[in-house]
């Protein structure tokens, strides 16, 4: 037990709960969970709202405990999902591995340790669904003791099931399909089998009109529904679970509380005969067999920026956790851009014949230009390539201050990459543009100077706050994207950007010609500015590492 716990700790501090540079002050971690919760807010709003208004309509049909059995279904699909892309690059392809396997530990200690860390990392998401669920179910149907302390038992444990059951995959894949025994393979198709699963789910969705949607929560009402059955049957502790919470049945809480002991038995059971043999040269990529000609000995010749440039880009492209989390972020825009155009117009009732003509409007070149600002505002941070530039190099962040390269061409190459990558993917929605408005060509070179101008401002403005307070002590390299709060404070600004550029159109149409100019010289100010500070804060991170 001593060695488990030790394990937990270690992983704890090094992985999850690290999302800043040990060198960060506890105030300013505080700000920044701070931040955090307060852009969760609206979200958790809406939450609540609607499990509000989900118990008093079911309070009339005299169902509102089936309101609980659906959110605990919906936690628990969402968490199996998005584990079962997760955990493998916990348990067998994270930095650790190799150190654990030769260290005299059990498979089930270190599998163990790991999977307590996932369970302890899928609580935020369990609280932003179970807490407003239960809180609405005492504000409509009253209190009750036995109730909150089965749900206090029931939201610790409520990621173990499916967290068990995506594990279990995992560790069958892993030592009986030795394809999938590779890290980047691994990612890389799962990266796009997830982008795949949430272009399909969103689509779906969208294409549901409320005739649909009245249809399927008839039946999930009457209990006719295949999700119900198999979401039941996928994760039998649901009933037992929602009835201890709703009517503070004791048998019930004790009936859930044996179904998940016998799963973390038989997940134990398994991990010792399974995890050695898939968990050994999980860490390692896989290497080309392309013979080296003598084109390749001889080089080719380039300045310093572009082949630090170059770096950066076989960086991001060749990594599959930056792939998927920062180039296809962007790449995914413009195909979102037309799913939505398809989708609004089928909703609508017709068809895409010719497209709408816009040269009446007046100021048009304002509001393209305002459009342009908007859009590469979003784009430039949304895909978080500068805000995690810095942080991507790791430990080998030292190797900036050895090479007779100045930091002023590496962290100008490292924004040139952003900017690049924002730049393409912003001016390929000139595409689907095209197809529903007609407007002289003459606008899209008015979007396309307008856009980069936003696209360069926010991307210094990321390899800036990266060089501020870099996070260069990860596990994985999906900790250097994923659970980095610059790239979350990227992403922000991209949102706080697109809503400041566009509001002019929307609230002020007369004075929009004096607000874009007064914005584009802003702008111009504001990235020489980012500018002359990322020079700095490059030589101070000199001195640092």
């Amino acid at each position: 037990m001593h060695k488990l716990l030790s394990l937990i700790r270690i992983q704890l501090k090094s992985g999850m709960l690290n999302t800043t540079d040990a060198t960060t002050k506890t105030w300013k971690k505080a700000l920044l969970y701070l931040v955090v919760l307060i852009c969760l807010l609206p979200l958790l709003g809406m939450l609540f709202a609607g499990f509000y208004f989900g118990f008093d309509f079911l309070g009339k049909l005299g169902q509102p405990g089936y309101l609980v059995n659906l959110a605990m279904m919906g936690t628990s699909f969402v968490i199996f999902l998005f584990s079962i892309f997760t955990i493998p690059s916990v348990y067998y392809f994270s930095r650790d591995i190799d150190r654990l396997l030769v260290l005299p530990l059990t498979p089930q200690q270190i599998i163990a340790s790991k999977f307590v860390v996932n369970v302890i990392y899928e609580y935020g998401f369990t609280a932003m669904f179970m807490v407003p669920m239960y809180i609405t179910m005492v504000m409509q149907l009253g209190f009750h003791p036995l109730g909150l302390i089965a749900f206090l038992i029931i939201f610790l444990t409520a990621p173990i099931y499916p967290l068990v059951l995506s594990s279990l995959l995992t560790m069958i894949i892993m030592r009986f399909v030795p394809f999938f025994n590779n890290r980047d393979r691994f990612n890389l198709i799962g990266g796009i089998l997830a982008v795949v699963l949430a272009f399909g789910l969103s689509f779906w969705l969208n294409s549901m009109n409320t005739a649909d949607m009245e249809a399927m929560f008839m039946s999930l009402l009457s209990g006719d529904n295949a999700l119900m059955r198999v979401g039941t049957a996928l994760f039998p502790f649901i009933p037992a679970a929602s009835a201890a919470i709703f009517s503070g049945d004791l048998l019930q809480l004790l009936l859930y509380l044996g179904i998940i002991l016998i799963a973390l038995a038989v997940f134990l059971l398994c991990a010792r005969f399974l995890y050695f043999k898939g968990a050994i040269g999980g860490s390692e990529t896989a290497a080309g067999n392309r013979k080296i000609t003598a084109s390749d000995l001889r080089g080719q010749r380039h300045g310093l920026f572009a082949t630090f440039l170059l770096k950066e880009m076989r960086m991001l492209f060749r990594t599959p956790v930056y792939f998927m989390n920062c180039v296809l972020t962007a790449l995914i825009m413009p195909v979102l851009m037309v799913i939505i155009i398809f989708t609004s117009f089928s909703e609508i009732g017709t068809q895409i014949t010719l497209p709408i003509d816009i040269g009446f409007l007046p100021d048009l070149w304002a509001i393209a230009l305002l459009v342009a600002f908007a859009a590469g505002g979003f784009m430039g941070g949304i895909n978080m390539i500068a805000s995690t530039s810095v942080s991507r190099e790791g430990t080998n962040a030292f190797f900036m201050k050895y090479i007779p390269v100045p930091i002023q061409t590496q962290v100008l190459a490292k924004a040139g990459c952003g900017i690049l990558i924002s730049a393409v993917c912003t001016w390929l929605m000139l595409i689907p543009l095209h197809l529903i408005i007609a407007y002289p060509l003459w606008l899209d070179l008015l979007f396309i100077l307008g856009s980069f101008l936003s696209i360069v401002m926010t991307n210094l403005f990321g390899v800036l706050i990266d060089l501020i307070r870099p996070k260069l002590v990860w596990e994985q390299e999906a900790s250097a994207v994923k659970q980095n709060l610059n790239g979350f404070l990227s992403m922000m600004l991209s949102f706080v950007l697109a809503i400041v550029f566009a509001a002019p159109i929307i609230l002020w149409p007369e004075a929009m010609p004096l607000l874009c100019i007064a914005l584009l010289i802003i702008q111009l100010i504001l990235t020489a500015v980012l500018y002359l500070c990322m020079k700095k804060a490059g030589a101070r991170l000199l001195r640092q590492i």
